[in-house]
């Protein structure tokens, strides 16, 4: 926008004229003053820091003035998300991809070779690119550890028939480096996706990086076994998705307050004293039951306050492994995928054992029938924390009967009856239903149909 602003008076000049005989000149003039060039470098450069880099190297050509500037900013982002959905799902275009896989690779390299500030707060790479681009990506890897960024992201997701990349010998030796270790520890920010990475790596980062405070890891594929601790780590955001061969996971983390697991079930161990907020994402066909992917965090459980379960139910769960209670529990999330389930007891159980729930999200992918959602068992309770329930996927009005009848300080419920893949006459019928609950409300109680 301020690209528009600085160049106005070149792409209106032909309506001056018309101003000259609104306004003296000198007001005219100062009409057309071009402030913001006028700002300090550190300040152009801190705006220009905030786009993507390509949208930041056109400034050079307003004027004199911006030429520089862009060489100069705190951030790259080399983010092409849209180019790489676009080639993984047109992959079996060869020509295209390294058209596109060319071009990417040299703008990243024309950048680094003029960018002149000495330090970086963040750099992220986003693209396609696998073994056959090896040698510039060790180059842009010893370039980022050189400037002592503070965010670092490499997503380098490959196409299906290619190899990731794998960090050269003497890269790894250069993150080990004297030079380069005093420049690792200014990380706050890690995010590694789909690169290959072995655990000692990723290990030696955690353990030199003092100030780490959010890390993910993401398709990474040579890990079997992580140990993320360190002597003074202040990690308080970890991420683990899709590495499947990872069997263990040690923790010495006393500030971790999230954590976010997609994957099979696997050992976790060690001190999470601070822990709050688990999400965990369900994907083993084998297991008895939804639930059986909190059996690993059982010692954790009873601190936890915000708990998101996402699964795909594939068959009916009788048998449920038992947890503890979830004594601090206050946000419970569960986001299902129904495809071959007709019972699925773990909702039952989840209520039974957080006595002080304060809000329930319940989302339905496609339809769940509250006889299965129930226990046929299930004896009264009073739930009198629970006051906020929030229902996707609507499709009858038992579930919400036994939320009033036992949730006796309830204030709102919001009914969306809408799911993706529904047909629109079954989604009528839901509305319909979810509207009829109106005259079974006690007064005064808040009823949000979407």
């Amino acid at each position: 926008m301020f690209f528009r602003i600085i160049t106005r008076r070149h792409r209106h000049s032909g309506k001056q004229a018309l101003r000259s005989s609104v306004y003296p000149k000198h007001q005219m003039d100062k009409h057309l003053e071009d402030r913001i060039s006028q700002l300090p470098d550190g300040i152009l450069s801190h705006i220009l820091s905030l786009l993507e880099i390509r949208e930041a190297g056109r400034s050079s050509a307003l004027s004199h003035r911006w030429r520089d500037l862009w060489k100069f900013t705190t951030n790259l982002n080399f983010d092409s998300s849209k180019t790489m959905w676009r080639l993984i799902v047109r992959e079996k275009d060869s020509k295209t991809v390294e058209r596109e896989r060319s071009k990417y690779v040299a703008l990243v390299n024309q950048v680094l070779k003029f960018h002149l500030r000495p330090s970086l707060d963040e750099f992220r790479v986003r693209f396609c690119l696998g073994s056959s681009t090896s040698c510039d990506i060790d180059e842009w890897m010893n370039f980022v550890m050189s400037k002592g960024v503070k965010k670092l992201e490499i997503d380098l997701r490959p196409l299906s028939f290619e190899t990731p990349y794998t960090p050269s010998q003497e890269c790894c030796l250069s993150f080990k480096s004297p030079s380069n270790l005093s420049s690792i520890k200014c990380l706050t920010s890690l995010s590694l996706m789909y690169l290959n990475l072995n655990g000692e790596l990723i290990e030696y980062f955690i353990s030199n990086c003092p100030n780490l405070e959010q890390l993910l890891l993401e398709g990474l594929e040579q890990i079997v076994n992580l140990n993320i601790s360190g002597p003074s780590l202040q990690l308080k955001h970890l991420e683990i998705l899709e590495c499947r061969f990872l069997e263990s996971v040690e923790f010495c983390a006393p500030k971790l307050v999230t954590f976010k697991y997609f994957g099979k079930p696997i050992r976790f161990m060690g001190s999470l004293p601070l822990l709050a907020e688990l999400d965990i994402m369900h994907d083993d066909d084998d297991d008895d039951d939804a639930i059986c992917p909190l059996v690993p965090f059982s010692s954790y459980l009873s601190q936890i306050e915000t708990l998101k379960l996402t699964m795909w139910l594939l068959e009916d769960y009788e048998e449920i492994p038992r947890i503890p209670e979830l004594t601090n529990l206050k946000n419970l999330i569960l986001d299902v995928t129904n495809l071959f389930c007709s019972r699925f007891p773990s909702f039952t159980y989840l209520v039974e054992a957080a006595p002080s729930l304060h809000k329930l999200t319940f989302k339905l992918f496609s339809p769940i029938h509250s006889t299965a959602i129930l226990s046929s068992t299930l004896a009264p309770r009073p739930h009198e924390c629970l006051k906020d329930v929030e229902i996707f996927g609507f499709c009858d009005q038992k579930l919400v009967m036994y939320l009033l009848q036992n949730a006796i300080n309830l204030e709102k419920i919001i009914c969306n009856p809408y799911r993706e893949r529904g047909e629109s006459e079954e989604k009528e019928k839901a509305r319909k239903c979810a509207c009829q609950l109106r005259e079974k409300l006690p007064s005064g109680f808040k009823l949000i149909i979407l």
